[in-house]
């Protein structure tokens, strides 16, 4: 009886003993999939966007986006991405793309980073939709980034010519 005591004791111990050592470099293997995922995801979309076409612009930012309020949570994490990493700097690229809305509508959303960050107006959206369309349906294209954290005032302008053109 004393022997299966003590070999249910030793049986214990190396159970506690290998959860230990084996717990913290389970969530470090985690941790580093989770980063080369990530990674791969960052690569893909960097691939992604130097494969589309640029348009041309003049340095003026003057094609202004509608819809900003509603994504202010996405412009101010994004606003506090580039004050972390690339302070100072407010020019970016953007992808934008031709879209038909589900009532016929045509449309040009504006994303940065995989999230949509607003849209042309609609009263340029149709003739812009047309220009970008004959480019190829998506273009990367040169913006100024505003970010205002304290009040909620964020804006992103775009820099291109009209008509739209490649470079």
């Amino acid at each position: 009886m004393e022997f299966i005591i003590f070999l249910l004791v030793i049986w214990f111990f190396s159970r506690i003993f290998r959860k230990r050592t084996k717990g913290p470099a389970d969530k470090w293997e985690a941790f580093e999939r989770e980063a080369e995922k990530q990674k791969k995801l960052q690569q893909r979309y960097d691939n992604y966007m130097m494969s589309l076409p640029e348009l041309q612009g003049d340095g003026s930012y003057s094609q202004k986006l509608r819809g900003e309020l509603a994504y202010k949570d996405t412009l101010d994490q994004f606003g506090e991405w580039i004050e972390r990493y690339h302070p100072g700097e407010d020019e970016i690229n953007v992808i934008v793309e031709a879209i038909t809305a589900k009532d016929g509508a045509l449309q040009v959303r504006v994303e940065a980073g995989n999230a949509v960050i607003g849209f042309i107006p609609r009263e340029e959206a149709a003739e812009f939709h047309k220009e970008l369309t004959a480019i190829g349906k998506a273009a990367r294209v040169g913006a100024k980034f505003y970010w205002s954290p304290h009040d909620g005032k964020s804006s992103v302008s775009l820099d291109v010519v009209r008509p739209l053109r490649k470079i």
